[in-house]
């Protein structure tokens, strides 16, 4: 089955060892497989560790690398170019903005330019309205006020989430509990980096961690996860590991029914 074989591919991509892959290998089911779950770069990575003959033909192999080229490789810089500038805007008007999701995650990864962004998820410390009102006066910029949990604008290209809410808490009473607990470990500000010299939070890395699982267990339950997330997990907790407090967490994920999804 492919599957088996894109599973060994993605451990060689992301630096483990990974059992001996089959004589003959599905690649267009591997590509299509890897798109699906946000992976193509990894796999390119698990490939560039296989033998020259285990590896899919030339032709195919070029095209594949041409395309995660263009939506991972150079759409990176972008991305972060988008974060800098909107960060500064922010900054310059007295607003601190914290990144969630997207590249919260991808700088845990080993290569972050690997793995997939789509929308930029940002929060405002409790500061959204006030910063949408100054985007649209100053820039001109149409903000979107239907959805349910952020508004959203565009910004150089890219689709910004301005959270008001880290999780939808129309629909589940367990949600606007928890939602209690992530505004007040999202006041922290002691945690923060530097994108292309400009200043940006990330969450704690206790936030993170209830964020990341209640975030997969809504999708898990509504939709689907995909591999990409229980990544994004894996690499963050490889990382954080000494800085969660695990104690804390695992009470938390009991008192709201996660335990046994975590």
């Amino acid at each position: 089955m492919y599957e088996i074989s894109f599973f060994a591919i993605i451990r060689l991509g992301i630096g483990h060892h990974a059992e001996k892959l089959p004589n003959t290998i599905n690649w267009a089911a591997i590509r299509d497989l890897a798109t699906k779950q946000g992976l193509a770069a990894i796999v390119i990575d698990g490939i560039e560790v296989l033998k020259e003959c285990q590896r899919p033909s030339k032709d195919f192999l070029l095209v594949w690398i041409g395309e995660v080229l263009q939506n991972y490789e150079n759409r990176f810089p972008l991305y972060c170019c988008a974060i800098e500038d909107l960060a500064r805007f922010y900054n310059t008007h007295g607003f601190k903005m914290m990144v969630i999701k997207g590249l919260a995650c991808g700088l845990n990864w080993p290569s972050p330019k690997h793995r997939p962004y789509g929308d930029i998820d940002i929060w405002l410390f409790g500061n959204q309205a006030a910063a949408d009102e100054i985007i649209n006066k100053e820039k001109g910029i149409k903000v979107d006020t239907s959805h349910h949990h952020h508004t959203t604008f565009e910004w150089e290209g890219f689709l910004i989430e301005n959270h008001y809410d880290f999780i939808n808490t129309k629909d589940l009473k367990s949600s606007r509990s928890i939602e209690s607990i992530f505004k007040e470990l999202g006041i922290d500000d002691h945690y923060s980096i530097y994108v292309n010299g400009e200043k940006v939070y990330v969450p704690s890395p206790d936030l993170h961690a209830l964020f990341l699982i209640r975030h997969m267990a809504l999708h898990f339950a509504s939709v689907s996860i995909n591999l990409r997330q229980l990544i994004d997990w894996g690499f963050f907790a490889e990382k954080h590991t000494g800085d969660i407090n695990w104690g804390w967490l695992c009470d938390t994920l009991g008192k709201y029914h996660m335990i046994d999804f975590f």
